[in-house]
């Protein structure tokens, strides 16, 4: 193993100072790189969606391009907090809240050095340099212990592996999803509609007292918000011993707070916070599975209607008044069954790729 600082290996620099006239971003062709952009990526392999900016604004600004295979990460803030570390993929220019490590030296592959830089132990120490913003100076004597660039293209290309089996992954399930969805409006996209609160039952969330908070199994599963959700079924982090609104297991949960929109269906008894309401289907009226899937279609239109300046919201009003496909109790239960059937092909997805 070398042990060497960062500044013995690549260049340390900093972004430019972002342009603020939308002419210089009108028929932009360039990638112009902020911080808050790092939070757009979905895998560690996956593209950028940054602003674009024209030539023109290029030559008037001086703006500086930095290098295919440059890594960047952000010196402060959230995205600094998260710590999102991307390696350009061509050419693209950066502002001045990202720490850009370009030129590096043939003997570091710069997909791993990316990697590095999101082992704990490195970003506990960017962590803890970030306040109120990282310095160049001391990012260039952060250590950097690497293998052969041997040793390092095969621990690159294990984890290539693994990101091309979430990427399928990924793939299978969105394409699950679309079927689902298609089918939906298939059997419901015309029919007429009516008020959620005619066919459920509608429970408002209400935070109890922190103090009851506990991750000890100690009282009564508690879910704040979205954080909470699993992919379909909600995960237990987190108990109460004063509950205070009260949810039952199969419950849709649907988020009232920012963001507002995204549904899951409660896997226990559990109580609500503030953050979440709990949508009960009335019996011989409709059912919860039918319930979820015409939710999460609508999220989109749901999300639109959230208020607020400082984050969006809706209210009790808001959620009585949605509206829901008015279909027979005959062709919801034909659609459940048809949506259990994608989640036995999802679970086999995830069986696959991961056993």
């Amino acid at each position: 193993m070398m042990k060497k600082k960062l500044k013995e290996i690549c260049f340390i620099s900093s972004g430019q100072i972002a342009p603020q006239d939308p002419e210089d971003y009108k028929d932009g062709e360039y990638s112009f790189i902020k911080a808050s952009d790092l939070d757009t990526i979905i895998s560690d392999d996956s593209e950028i969606n940054c602003t674009k900016i024209n030539h023109k604004a290029l030559e008037e600004h001086k703006l500086k391009s930095y290098p295919s295979n440059s890594v960047l990460f952000a010196k402060s803030g959230l995205s600094c907090m998260k710590n999102r570390v991307y390696v350009t993929k061509g050419e693209a220019f950066v502002v001045n809240h990202l720490c850009v490590l370009s030129d590096i030296k043939n003997e570091i592959i710069p997909g791993w050095l990316a990697l590095y830089l999101k082992h704990y132990d490195v970003t506990k120490m960017i962590r803890d340099l970030a306040y109120p913003s990282i310095k160049l100076s001391d990012v260039g004597n952060l250590e950097v212990d690497y293998p052969s660039r041997t040793t390092q293209e095969r621990q690159f290309a294990s984890i290539e592996n693994i990101r091309a089996m979430i990427r399928n992954r990924l793939i299978e399930l969105t394409s699950l999803d679309h079927l689902v969805k298609s089918r939906f409006n298939e059997m419901f996209g015309t029919v007429n509609k009516r008020e959620l609160s005619s066919i459920a039952e509608i429970f408002m969330g209400q935070s109890p007292d922190s103090k009851s908070y506990n991750d000890l199994g100690n009282g009564i599963p508690f879910f704040q918000g979205k954080a909470d959700y699993g992919e379909k079924y909600t995960k237990v982090a987190h108990w109460t011993t004063s509950p205070t609104k009260l949810a039952r297991k199969g419950d849709v949960l649907m988020s009232v707070r920012a963001p507002v929109g995204p549904v899951n269906i409660s896997s226990s008894d559990c109580c609500i916070g503030r953050g979440l309401c709990a949508i009960r289907a009335k019996e011989g009226v409709t059912n919860n599975e039918f319930l979820y899937n015409a939710l999460k279609v609508m999220e989109s239109e749901i999300s639109s209607m959230g208020n607020g300046s400082t984050f969006k919201a809706i209210n009790k009003n808001d959620v009585y008044g949605l509206k829901i496909p008015s279909a027979s109790i005959t062709e919801q239960e034909k659609f459940s069954a048809f949506s259990e059937l994608i989640d036995k092909s999802r679970f086999v997805c995830h069986s696959r790729n991961f056993l």
